[in-house]
């Protein structure tokens, strides 16, 4: 049964010509049980920051160091009132094992016995290249919804021993 709450906390992810400074978000999805919104480049992305807005809770992978960034920067936005109900199972990794310890989404996926991602950022370029559209936008939306229900879970396991308490550590906040 889909959630109806909204605000509701939302998947979010987005796809990119690469990863220099100087490469556009080609698309960004955001995914909440029964609403979900994505914009190309060149598109108003004001339905996708409406839902990043609203919700209470933004679930990513790897959001807090690129996703976030590089949408705010596209769109012009300060990323901050994001960031502050942002969840992140790799920021947190990183921040309490070190790069080291992290892994791939699909990997964090597969060993907490979610369905593997659809494909990978590599093929998502291709895809932007070639003007696949919509299995751009597909692949995307499954990343965002994928993330959504690993960051719902209680605790996310990775690697062999590791487990992530995610209600330990939901959102990150600054100190004044």
């Amino acid at each position: 049964m889909p959630d109806t709450r909204w605000p509701a906390p939302v998947g979010f992810d987005i796809e990119t010509t690469g990863i220099g400074p100087d490469d556009i978000v080609t698309v960004a999805c955001v995914w909440s049980p029964g609403r979900q919104a994505a914009c190309f480049y060149g598109e108003d992305f004001t339905p996708v920051l409406d839902m990043l807005d609203q919700a209470p809770l933004i679930h990513t992978y790897n959001g807090v160091e690129f996703d976030l960034p590089r949408l705010a920067k596209h769109c012009g936005r300060e990323m901050g009132p994001w960031l502050l109900k942002t969840v992140d199972p790799l920021h947190l990794m990183k921040q309490s094992m070190g790069f080291g310890a992290c892994r791939k989404l699909n990997d964090v996926l597969l060993s907490n016995g979610f369905e593997p991602k659809s494909g990978s950022g590599l093929q998502a370029i291709e895809q932007w290249k070639n003007r696949e559209l919509d299995a751009l936008k597909n692949y995307c939306m499954d990343d965002a919804r994928l993330t959504y229900s690993l960051c719902e879970m209680d605790q996310i396991r990775w690697g062999q021993q590791w487990v992530l308490r995610m209600r330990d550590a939901r959102v990150l906040s600054f100190v004044e």
